[in-house]
């Protein structure tokens, strides 16, 4: 009996870029439930999570024929994913989600004698001490990067250290924000209060 299984992602890569369709749906059996997995932990919905998988295959049967794989199948895949996640983040309509999570959270720190503005206030110079317990460099990369809206690629520039270090930085400040303030607020601060977002 023919086994799929038994073939690389290379043969499979091949067959797909001719149109084999059996080959297509391998590597959909193969992916499916890493790439389902990797998005669930991240937004909790599983409507959205199987929209935005489905839109990876669906980006890899149309690049078929004009698909190059520097490093592996996966990564690509992966690679694929992460963009549709960030386009996801950004839409109308997660941000009005967190919007509401936010405005919990306003309702939350408000009594008679406060506002709105002392909640923004508040939230941001939450955001300035957890920053500032990060080492000197990583806070200059970040600020540079959301005050300043400078790309990664300026930052490395500027500094004369490597783009890479520039993305190791940020990532590690916005890891950082995350267990300080949880993803909520991070995302809501990253979209209303900073002109970048993550």
């Amino acid at each position: 009996m023919y086994n799929e299984r038994s073939h690389t992602d290379h043969e499979l890569l091949i067959r797909l870029q001719n149109g084999d369709e059996s080959a297509f749906a391998s590597l959909y059996d193969r992916y499916w439930s890493k790439l389902y997995a990797y998005v669930y932990n991240r937004i909790r919905s599983q409507e959205d999570t199987e929209e935005l998988v489905q839109e990876v295959f669906i980006v890899l049967w149309e690049n078929r024929q004009s698909i190059v794989i520097t490093d592996s199948l996966s990564l690509y895949l992966f690679s694929i994913l992460k963009r549709q996640l960030v386009s996801y983040f950004r839409s109308e309509k997660v941000k009005s989600v967190f919007a509401e999570h936010f405005a919990h959270f306003i309702r939350g720190q408000m009594d008679n004698s406060t506002d709105e503005r002392w909640a923004v206030d508040d939230l941001q110079q939450r955001i300035e001490a957890a920053i500032a317990e990060l080492p000197n460099k990583c806070q200059e990369v970040f600020w540079l990067s959301r005050k300043q809206q400078l790309s990664s690629l300026e930052i490395a520039s500027q500094l004369q250290i490597s783009q890479r270090t520039v993305e190791n930085y940020l990532s590690r400040a916005v890891a950082h924000l995350k267990l300080q303030l949880g993803d909520v607020l991070v995302f809501w601060a990253f979209t209303y209060l900073f002109s970048a977002v993550l």
